[in-house]
């Protein structure tokens, strides 16, 4: 699986806890409405014997049982996708560390949910409490891990350029010496022509000097018997 820039995957991360958030404030705008309240207020004129804050079954109606069986369902799902995923984030942590905890925080919302219609406020507000100082505590070791990474990176990055304008460098140098070999070369080998020529130039005026010096011989053996 290729693996993903740290870029995108901090700033999917930063979405995630930005939509966290939302969903926490979401969540306790609902609790301090008037309905809310009025479900309180019927909850804890009718008190079970284990508590004055716990809702009668009988006091919720058609459509909250409804709801807290939906609840149950999406609490068993999350359960079983949470199990399948840790073994996924084992494999590839940072491909399935985001997604992981959102649905582990599904999962704790979906229990705030149901608890809100089951327990105290109190109990509910306590839950949110920890569950937001959680996210948040688990939301910023992960950015500071993706820092890391990106830092990493970034190091890499820079020992690379480095390396890269080193050979570069090295390339021009030897560019350059090759250049100066090429004209080195090509200078001896105009000297080597030139001397060449002045060789043949040599042997031609010796040669000439000895059929000069023998045809001098020739006449002065000539003279001598004349």
């Amino acid at each position: 699986m290729a693996e993903q820039q740290p870029t995108a995957v901090f700033l999917r991360g930063l979405d995630e806890f930005q939509n966290g958030k939302e969903r926490i404030q979401m969540f306790t705008d609902k609790l301090d409405s008037p309905a809310a309240s009025e479900q309180r207020l019927k909850a804890t004129s009718s008190p079970k014997k284990w508590g004055a804050n716990i809702y009668r079954e009988t006091d919720i109606d058609d459509n909250l049982r409804e709801e807290e069986e939906l609840d149950r369902i999406n609490c068993d799902k999350l359960k079983k996708e949470k199990v399948a995923q840790e073994s996924e984030q084992q494999e590839n942590p940072n491909e399935s560390y985001g997604r992981s905890y959102r649905n582990e925080f599904k999962f704790k919302w979906l229990k705030i949910q149901y608890d809100r219609r089951t327990r105290a406020k109190k109990v509910a507000e306590e839950e949110l409490f920890s569950l937001k100082k959680e996210y948040e505590e688990n939301a910023r070791e992960w950015i500071r891990k993706l820092k890391k990474v990106r830092d990493e990176r970034e190091n890499d990055q820079k020992q690379w350029d480095e390396e890269r304008n080193n050979l570069i460098a090295q390339l021009g140098d030897a560019t350059e010496s090759s250049k100066m070999y090429n004209d080195l070369s090509r200078e001896y080998e105009e000297n080597r022509r030139k001397w060449e020529e002045e060789k043949n130039d040599l042997v031609a005026k010796l040669d000439a000097a000895v059929a000069s010096s023998e045809l001098y011989r020739g006449f002065l053996h000539d003279f001598d018997h004349y």
